[in-house]
């Protein structure tokens, strides 16, 4: 009998659907793994949004009072004032814009309240959920693609609902917070 030399095409084609199946499986986890770390930049960034804001604040009360301080005020507190101030981080703006890990950007203002209303815009449906489920403390209100207003954090399930309407997969996400 003949010794049968090489590999069959039937066998190699079922060894290169193994390895087809174990690569997109490593890719979707890859891309899993990538989102997760930018929301958790993300939810870095709106904290140190929300503490400069805070310090131009307090700047704000001490110059009223006769001491020094920021002389940026906070009514009125744009992303303008936050990079100007140099206290944000470099890897978050873009020229005149404050941008988040996926490439969107924030837009915001702070009333005479205290109250700051926050924008970020371009978020996948991951980060999307991620931010709105996120237990945020001092939230006065969240909106997620324009509706469904939440007074606080939201429940998984609304959340998913709401961060799957847009059907190009971009969501946007606009918060009211109060000063600490």
């Amino acid at each position: 009998m003949k010794k049968q030399r090489g590999v069959s095409l039937l066998e190699a084609l079922f060894v290169l659907g193994i390895m087809a199946i174990i690569v997109g499986i490593a890719i979707i986890l890859y891309a899993q793994s990538t989102d997760k770390l930018k929301a958790t930049e993300l939810k870095e960034e709106i904290m140190q949004l929300k503490h400069i804001v805070d310090t131009l604040y307090e700047g704000q009360i001490q110059n009223q009072n006769g001491s020094t301080g920021s002389s940026l005020g906070y009514y009125g507190t744009g992303p303008d004032d936050i990079i100007a101030s140099g206290m944000l981080d470099k890897k978050f703006i873009n020229g005149k814009l404050i941008v988040t890990p996926y490439g969107g950007q924030f837009d915001f203002h702070v009333d005479d309240n205290g109250v700051w209303l926050f924008w970020i815009y371009g978020l996948t449906r991951q980060a999307c959920w991620t931010i709105a489920t996120t237990p945020w403390g001092d939230i006065h209100n969240m909106n997620i693609n324009g509706a469904g207003d939440w007074g606080g954090t939201w429940p998984p399930g609304p959340a998913t609902q709401y961060c799957n309407m847009q059907p190009d997969g971009q969501a946007y996400i606009g918060m009211s917070f109060t000063r600490d």
